[in-house]
């Protein structure tokens, strides 16, 4: 997977973008950051721009990630479900700098488009990666017209092009290779009508070793195995 200095994830609620977006930024930093905590200049930094369902719900989840090298960049705490999207000003110098990876987890909702709809002056076409995660079994992304829908709804709210799909197919505990295939199928297809690209099939790791057994196909999609940062209910939803 070739890394653009700003990948945007979005997706609907339960999609699963967030751990997605965090488990991409740990593994960017593995890559390329030099010495860990150090942010004067970081090489990655992440954007929480979430403003519905922040995830950096406490100041141990941000100290984590900073340990590890990433620069982290939210909300003011006290703005956190307001109704205006509250930016802070790193946030914007983050966009602007021409130096380092910029990694961008966003609402699928108008409020979340409407955040990113401000920083579209430093997002030229081509410039950037917008993805949206899909979990065909959640509501609204069930089959190929509901995805369609998603991408043109978050399309026209942003003012933005989304550039690729991310395929999360899971039920949670109860995730097995075969359910796996099945709703990856249905992301394979949406893909197709829709003419863009799936950058990866995403297995948690609690799973990847029983879809290694397999002989099931990711249909030549890079498979991205994640864990489990910050939300241990991921398991659960």
């Amino acid at each position: 997977m070739i890394n653009k200095r700003i990948t945007i994830f979005t997706g609907y609620f339960g999609s699963g973008k967030t751990e997605i977006a965090l488990n991409y930024a740990v593994d960017l930093c593995a890559k390329y950051c030099q010495t860990a905590g150090v942010l004067a200049n970081p090489e990655v930094t992440l954007i929480d721009l979430d403003l519905v369902n922040p995830y950096f719900r406490s100041q141990e989840a941000k100290d984590i990630l900073e340990e590890k090298g990433i620069k982290v960049i939210a909300p003011p705490e006290a703005m956190r479900g307001s109704d205006l999207p509250v930016l802070v000003s790193e946030a914007f110098e983050a966009f602007t700098r021409q130096k380092g990876f910029l990694v961008v987890d966003v609402g699928g909702d108008d409020q979340g488009a409407l955040a990113l709809g401000q920083f579209r002056q430093w997002l030229k076409e081509g410039s950037y990666e917008f993805w949206l995660v899909v979990n065909p079994y959640r509501p609204f992304n069930e089959d190929v017209a509901g995805i369609a829908a998603t991408c043109q709804r978050i399309e026209a709210a942003s003012r933005l092009r989304l550039t690729g799909l991310v395929s999360n197919p899971n039920l949670g505990r109860e995730t097995t290779p075969e359910v796996i295939v099945e709703g990856h199928q249905v992301v394979l297809k949406a893909a197709e009508e829709l003419g863009l690209p799936v950058q990866a099939l995403v297995i948690h790791e609690t799973v990847a070793s029983r879809w290694r057994e397999t002989e099931l196909s990711s249909e030549g999609v890079p498979v991205l195995s994640i864990k489990t940062f910050l939300y241990p209910e991921w398991l659960d939803d």
